[in-house]
């Protein structure tokens, strides 16, 4: 699984709305890639970087494959990092910066209950 275009703008309309502070605190259900088809056509990340006041230029080298997959493409976690948001993923993959947590076996940690403004599932359950 992986980010698409149309994720990252339903994302930036919900930062535009207001209902996604600027420096949100995200976390993901799975450690996300950003999918190919995004990084052929970066103009997203300068929509983005408006939306969520940063000054950090969003650039990913463009993918050699026109597949939708992410296969190799940026983790998420920089593109939030660099829009000046905190990440977290929950994964057990040992993904960097993870919470490895099985969710059909492991309660949330207490410190993360309502912890994050912004939580995404982009397939993974």
């Amino acid at each position: 699984m992986g980010i698409g275009t149309n994720d990252l703008r339903l994302l930036l309309r919900l930062r535009m709305l207001g209902y996604i502070p600027s420096a949100a605190s995200v976390i993901e259900i799975g450690a996300q890639q950003i999918e190919n088809h995004v990084l052929l056509d970066q103009g997203i990340f300068d929509d983005l970087r408006t939306g969520f006041g940063s000054s950090d230029l969003l650039r990913w080298p463009v993918p050699t494959s026109l597949s939708s997959s992410p296969q190799n493409g940026p983790l998420s976690r920089e593109m939030w990092l660099r829009l000046g948001c905190s990440y977290r993923s929950i994964d057990i993959d040992n993904s960097p910066h993870s919470i490895n947590l099985d969710l059909n076996y492991d309660s949330v940690p207490e410190a993360s209950l309502g912890a994050f403004d912004l939580v995404t599932n982009y397939g993974t359950t």
